[in-house]
């Protein structure tokens, strides 16, 4: 529980006391669940979960997958990560080679065709 959902505040720029105001739970009940003092009861959880967009599970330690917060992402954003996810194998190698160009340009500016 310990290094996941601290992993998952941290990825998030969220410091201890923004999530404790925004659960309303005490900053030193919440600090206590970060670094495995106490675990949090079932229904304080469930708030966890919801709050990062996660599993249970994923605060517990069972999964390992990394998360995206979705609530920092624009709409924009989210409509592209659903477009994504419905890509085939063949069309997600495509884009991953128009990311990379994308990438390339941005760092190398003098790339782009005038």
């Amino acid at each position: 529980m310990k290094i996941n959902l601290q992993k998952i505040r941290t990825s998030n720029n969220l410091k201890t006391k923004d999530v404790s105001d925004k659960l309303n739970i005490g900053l030193r009940t919440y600090q206590n669940y970060e670094n495995g003092k106490t675990q949090p009861p079932l229904e304080t959880l469930i708030k966890l979960a919801d709050y990062f967009n996660c599993s249970i599970d994923y605060l517990l330690g069972h999964e390992t997958k990394d998360l995206i917060y979705v609530n920092n992402l624009t709409s924009q954003q989210k409509k592209m990560i659903e477009e994504i996810k419905q890509m085939s194998d063949s069309e997600l190698y495509i884009l991953e080679g128009v990311l990379i160009r994308l990438r390339e340009e941005r760092e190398n500016p003098w790339l782009k065709k005038k």
